[in-house]
């Protein structure tokens, strides 16, 4: 799996939100009970994901 951020920005929440691509199989919340496995469809995808102040 290769993953890259190609943005990162904070929103005044204090939330995050990320963007980039990812070929193969990309983990987040990795090790969670929210854990989410994506799967390309072909050579790259993209992502995009926020994420709580609280970081949950």
């Amino acid at each position: 799996m290769n993953k890259d951020a190609g943005g990162i920005d904070f929103l005044s929440d204090g939330s995050v939100i990320s963007a980039g691509r990812f070929v193969g199989t990309a983990t987040f919340f990795s090790g969670t009970a929210d854990e989410i496995n994506l799967t390309s469809n072909g050579e790259r995808d993209c992502f995009v994901s926020r994420y709580p102040a609280d970081g949950i």
